[in-house]
């Protein structure tokens, strides 16, 4: 995995990685993620969420 994120920060200039992690992951595995792709060259890591209604559908709760 780290070889593949190298390859692809490379290149780029904004060094971003967008996450979106299955809620189904332990978090532990998702930081090991997160500290590979650092590894890699990422400089920025977003998360990427689920609308609200999509969270309610799968068992979240709404925010008011």
């Amino acid at each position: 995995l780290e070889d593949q994120l190298r390859g692809m920060f490379g290149n780029r200039e904004d060094k971003i990685l967008y996450l979106k992690a299955d809620n189904q992951l332990k978090y532990g595995r998702i930081q090991e993620g997160i500290e590979i792709a650092r590894k890699a060259g990422a400089r920025v890591v977003a998360s990427i969420t689920e609308p609200a209604a999509a969270q309610k559908h799968l068992g979240g709760e709404e925010e008011e």
